[in-house]
């Protein structure tokens, strides 16, 4: 991805959505994990890692606790145009 195709908007996004991971002592991959298993219907997350290193941090992110409703809510905002 070239760094013209990104929107202003959607890098502020990202940069919310990183805080909330080191917040909660997270990286941003870990917080997307965690986030996506959290429904129930999902049973398993594909993941583009290159690295065996990058794999073992998304593991790693599995011990961390749920979600909470606030964190939730940040996420759901964050997803919006204009967060």
């Amino acid at each position: 991805m070239k760094p013209e195709s990104i929107s202003d908007d959607a890098l502020a996004r990202a940069r919310r959505l990183a805080a909330l991971a080191r917040h909660r002592g997270q990286t941003l991959a870990q917080l997307a994990v965690t986030w996506i298993l959290r429904q129930p219907q999902i049973t398993s997350v594909l993941i583009g890692a290159s690295r065996t290193t990058q794999v073992d941090e998304l593991v790693a992110g599995l011990s961390f606790p749920s979600l909470t409703d606030v964190e939730l809510e940040e996420i759901e905002k964050c997803l919006k145009p204009g967060c």
